[in-house]
């Protein structure tokens, strides 16, 4: 990729052109490190690649007595070293609790520690993404919190041996992990219907039904924010990423996208930030109060 990693003065790192980059190049395209379906589409997407079902035939395989699914040999494959933990029973009372308070991250928590259980993962796979010293500055609501009690005592014998065996995953690693997913994860938003039908993609995106579910990515987490970015992150049908250049890009210049919906007034966006990433947003936009 025509991009470099390196240290901002006020924002940590952060990525930066290394050659000119043309409007509507793509810049970057990565698959997540993890990906989880949304609380509302677990049976209605791959618990893989997050590919929608309604954009094929059938599921490729459903597994029994779960509503997890995957759309391809291909994504089955590739999950199927942690498919049997993934697919225990016991974890009806977990999904069902963060389906019914929406909870997200810890399904994603869920997720990693069952790929580090069967290792499909490292342990510190998410440590690259920002210092430690920056996990107290977000906010975890007791919801989440006693999610992840939940995943520290399993009721199955099975599965919490599956996890005690690994001494890596301790409090401190799930508190962690929790941490960086909160503040790393992009919500997947993908279009239920073919792209030519427009006033179905516009309902879609008005209705939140575009959001298939959540995913963690290395380098588009590098990205900082700016209320007027110039590369705009989406998906087509999965939870491939395409980062793509919103203008013409000069050599050096910090390449940002936007964490939230920018079209917010100054004061709404700003407050939203600080909420949700810990930061005082002091890009052009919010210092000209635009």
């Amino acid at each position: 990729p025509p991009i470099q990693v390196k240290l901002t003065e006020t924002a940590g790192r952060g990525v930066f052109a290394s050659r000119k980059i043309g409007a509507g190049d793509v810049i970057l395209t990565e698959f997540p490190v993890i990906s989880q379906p949304s609380p509302t589409n677990m049976g209605k997407v791959c618990w893989w690649c997050l590919k929608r079902f309604s954009l094929i035939t059938k599921p490729f395989l459903q597994l029994e007595s779960s509503w997890m699914a995957y759309c391809s040999q291909e994504c089955t494959d590739l999950a199927k070293g942690c498919m049997d933990l993934e697919n225990n029973r016991h974890w009806k009372e977990f999904h069902d609790y963060c389906r019914e308070s929406n909870l997200r991250f810890p399904l994603l928590v869920k997720r990693l520690a069952c790929m580090v259980a069967t290792n499909m993962a490292s342990f510190d796979v998410l440590d690259i993404l920002y210092p430690p010293k920056t996990l107290t500055r977000c906010g975890i609501d007791s919801a989440s919190t006693k999610c992840i009690l939940f995943l520290r005592f399993f009721p199955s014998k099975r599965v919490r041996f599956s996890f005690d065996r690994l001494e890596v995953l301790s409090d401190s690693w799930y508190a962690g992990a929790l941490s960086r997913i909160h503040l790393n994860t992009f919500r997947v938003e993908t279009i239920a219907t073919e792209i030519t039908n427009l006033e179905a993609a516009l309902v879609d995106s008005i209705t939140g039904d575009d959001v298939v579910g959540s995913a963690v990515y290395i380098l588009p987490s590098m990205f900082n924010h700016s209320c007027d970015a110039n590369v705009n992150i989406y998906w087509r049908e999965n939870a491939f990423a395409q980062l793509k250049a919103l203008q013409p890009i000069e050599p050096g210049k910090e390449l940002c996208i936007t964490y939230i919906d920018a079209s917010m007034g100054c004061e709404a966006r700003r407050a939203l930030l600080q909420d949700a990433y810990g930061f005082h947003c002091k890009c052009p936009r919010c210092l000209d109060n635009d």
